[in-house]
């Protein structure tokens, strides 16, 4: 039973194209996220603050929220697209420096990206997710074309013959 179990869970090399082919994907990931973070650092200290946030915001043609304050609390001002540039930098602020590093947007985008439950903060990672599509900058995503079937797919096995049918 036991050699069952082992066999089951042994793990299975790819082959060196698969596991190239793997390596090249990551670093492009890696490197596409680099740039995405290097455009939303516009200061280049190496933190995202809030200001930085609403300016890509605003750039994209989203109304941040602003945070007004009045005797009592802070309230949002009223604004339909998203929230305000401060609640999406503390859904991912570990360190509580309001600011969001290199390492906790990394870990903001891997933890989005493994989440299949839903639970993990979204705000932050579907605007990384959406910059690291726009690659010309144009702020919208163009749609690539999907191949055709006949392109990617084998084509079908031949069919085989029908016998003759008699006629009467």
């Amino acid at each position: 039973m036991m050699k069952g179990l082992e066999a089951s869970t042994a793990v299975v090399e790819r082959p060196g194209a698969a596991a190239a082919m793997d390596q090249y994907a990551k670093e492009q990931q890696s490197a596409r996220l680099r740039y995405v973070f290097g455009r939303l650092d516009r200061k280049g200290d190496g933190k995202i603050d809030a200001e930085e946030l609403a300016a890509m915001l605003t750039e994209l043609g989203c109304t941040p929220r602003k945070k007004l304050k009045n005797d009592r609390e802070t309230v949002l001002e009223a604004a339909p697209d998203v929230g305000a540039p401060e609640d999406m930098i503390w859904e991912v602020d570990e360190d509580g420096d309001g600011c969001v590093s290199w390492e906790e947007y990394l870990s903001c985008y891997e933890r989005a990206a493994a989440d299949r439950a839903g639970r993990e903060p979204r705000k932050l990672s579907a605007l990384i997710e959406f910059l690291m599509l726009d690659e010309d900058e144009h702020n919208w995503v163009r749609p690539r074309p999907c191949p055709r079937a006949h392109d990617v797919l084998p084509p079908p096995p031949p069919r085989p013959a029908r016998p003759p049918t008699r006629r009467r």
